[in-house]
């Protein structure tokens, strides 16, 4: 389901663009609204030319950031994005194949905030179906909560980077031993 709207929090936005000219004010909804219908724009001044009507400045530009996709997104919006989607956004009715496609396409938003050597990993992680192949992992959990198991993969991920196996870990036990 699209979300057809976004909610616009006034006294963020007033802060946010006071030291923009009303063009550039102008240029900011433009994209904010081509970003909200089509989940992402396009790096390319001529395009987003094309969607402002004007040559965007740095200004305007400082507020979306590159993703590892090659797209452009502006992180409030996309918080806001997930804010007003459905908790449960995956109907259990479908066959399983498209509900895997679903669970893809929840997580292409966070593609931008984690970036696609995390998120990937833990797509294919639970994506894996049970022993009869009608659910998948992640349908198996009590509770669920996307964002927040993906900032638990990714601290999970640092954590097992910054470990060098060639050093052991040694743990002093109360009685002065080395375990």
């Amino acid at each position: 389901m699209k979300l057809a709207s976004f909610a616009l929090n006034v006294s963020d936005f007033i802060l946010g663009t006071a030291r923009m000219k009303p063009e550039e004010v102008g240029a900011y909804i433009r994209l904010l609204c081509e970003q909200w219908d089509k989940g992402a724009l396009p790096n390319d001044p001529q395009a987003l030319q094309l969607i402002t009507g004007f040559e965007n400045t740095a200004t305007v530009m400082a507020k979306f950031k590159v993703g590892e996709d090659g797209l452009l997104r502006n992180q409030r919006l996309e918080q806001e994005r997930e804010k007003r989607a459905p908790k449960n956004k995956i109907d259990a009715s479908l066959p399983v194949e498209e509900r895997e496609k679903a669970f893809y396409e929840s997580l292409v938003p966070h593609v931008t905030e984690f970036g696609a050597k995390i998120v990937r990993p833990f797509y294919d992680y639970w994506r894996e179906k049970s022993h009869s192949g009608k659910k998948m992992r992640f349908e198996l959990e009590k509770t669920w909560e996307l964002r927040l198991r993906l900032l638990k993969w990714q601290g999970n991920n640092d954590w097992s980077a910054n470990k060098t196996p060639s050093q052991p870990q040694q743990i002093n036990a109360p009685d002065k031993r080395l375990l």
